[in-house]
């Protein structure tokens, strides 16, 4: 029985041997090569490359809500899917930028 997933949006192969520390068995992220997923395997560690978007949009969205509670007026998270690239616009712009 899986007990604890890390999770880190985007990509996030890199950070294997920091997940294996910390007691992970399953690792959700994103950009996985190869000889990560013989790394992961051979820590012990379920590793699942979820995609890079798919990943990302979530943790942004996340990161939006935080920083909305800290009083942050001019953060917001685009409303267009394909605007993937831009994470954070300014609140007057948020579902008018080209």
């Amino acid at each position: 029985m899986i007990q604890r997933v890390a999770v880190l949006g985007g990509s996030g192969a890199s950070f294997i041997e920091d997940v294996v520390e910390t007691g992970a068995q399953v690792y959700l992220t994103s950009d996985c090569k190869f000889h990560q997923f013989q790394t992961a395997r051979d820590r012990g560690l379920i590793l699942v490359d979820a995609g890079h978007y798919a990943t990302e949009r979530p943790a942004c969205a996340k990161l939006v809500t935080i920083f909305q509670a800290q009083d942050v007026a001019w953060v917001g998270l685009s409303d267009r899917d394909e605007d993937f690239r831009q994470c954070f616009l300014p609140a007057a712009s948020i579902g008018t930028h080209q």
